[in-house]
C-alpha cells in the first residue's frame, strides 16, 4: 500500500515545504485501487504497525492550538494524542516533539525515556539503532546512535556552497541522497565521499522499506518543461540503478 496526501497548490520544484497538507489516499500498488481515507487535510503522515499518525499544524484561527499528534481511526474520525509536531515510531523505538511553549524532542524505549538537548530535527528517520535526521539550523544530515549517544554530522560537500541535501534515506546502512540537480547520490560517511548514480530519472523524494527504494521523480528529459512524475522502484547494482514504475 503507498499513503499519500494530495496538494494541487504545492510546487514540487520547492524545497523544505514539510507543512504540506491535503487529503490522505491509500493507493493498491498491486491492484491499482485508490482510497480516500479523510475529508479533512493531514500534514506529516506516519504509517506504522497498521496505525495512521498525522500532524495538525495550529493557525491563530485555531479553536484548539497549539500544533498537536492525531491518530486516524478505521471509520476516518481522528483522535488528538498530544500536543506536538511530530511523531515517528520504529521497532521498539519512539520519536516524540513535545511542544509545550518550548521544543522538545524525547526518544523512547519501553519505559525508558530520553531527552534530546538543542538537536532541532527535522526530516528524520530511524533505521536500526540509528536515529537520522537533518537540522533547522545549519540543514545538516545527521546520525545519533541511540544506544551509545554518537553524533555523526555528514561534511559537506565543499566549503562554499556547503551541504546540501534535497531528500535522503538509508538503506542497507548506506546513505542516499538527493542532490541539487534531481541526482542520486550515494554518501560514504567514514570516507565523507559522494558518488552519483547513473540513473535515468530525476528525484524529488526517496524513500526505502526493509527490501527496496523507491522514488518520485520523473524521467531526465532535456529541454522538457512539463513532466509526469511517478512512484518508482529503484534497483541499485554498484553504481547504476534501473527504475521500475509502480504508479
Amino acid at each position: 500500500m503507498l499513503y499519500f496526501i494530495e496538494n494541487d497548490r504545492y510546487d514540487i520544484s520547492g524545497r523544505d515545504q514539510v507543512h504540506i497538507e491535503g487529503l490522505l489516499y491509500r493507493f493498491d500498488l498491486n491492484k491499482g485501487v485508490i482510497e480516500t481515507l479523510t475529508d479533512y487535510p493531514v500534514s506529516l503522515p506516519v504509517v506504522s504497525n497498521g496505525e495512521i499518525f498525522y500532524t495538525d499544524y495550529a493557525t491563530a484561527s485555531d479553536p484548539e492550538p497549539p500544533t498537536g499528534i492525531y491518530r486516524v481511526n478505521e471509520d476516518g474520525t481522528f483522535e488528538r494524542l498530544y500536543d506536538g509536531v511530530k511523531y515517528i515510531e520504529y521497532s521498539e523505538y519512539r520519536l516524540k516533539y513535545d511542544w509545550s511553549g518550548e521544543e522538545k524532542v524525547y526518544f523512547s524505549q519501553g519505559d525508558k525515556g530520553l531527552l534530546l538537548d538543542d538537536i532541532h530535527p527535522y526530516w528524520d528517520c530511524i533505521v536500526g539503532d540509528y536515529y537520522y535526521y537533518r537540522s533547522q539550523v545549519n540543514n545538516t544530515l545527521n546520525r545519533l546512535s541511540v544506544l551509545t549517544g554518537e553524533l555523526i554530522t555528514l561534511e559537506p560537500e565543499n566549503e562554499e556552497n556547503g551541504f546540501f541535501c534535497m531528500d535522503y534515506t538509508v538503506f542497507n546502512d548506506i546513505i542516499y541522497l538527493i542532490g541539487d540537480r534531481s541526482e542520486l547520490l550515494k554518501y560514504n560517511y567514514e570516507t565523507g565521499d559522494y558518488t552519483e548514480i547513473d540513473c535515468k530519472y530525476a528525484f524529488r523524494y526517496i524513500y526505502a522499506d526493509e527490501k527496496n527504494i523507491y522514488g518520485v521523480g520523473c524521467e531526465r528529459e532535456e529541454n522538457s518543461i512539463n513532466h509526469t512524475f511517478h512512484f518508482i522502484k529503484l534497483t541499485i547494482d554498484g553504481e547504476t540503478a534501473e527504475g521500475e514504475i509502480l504508479a
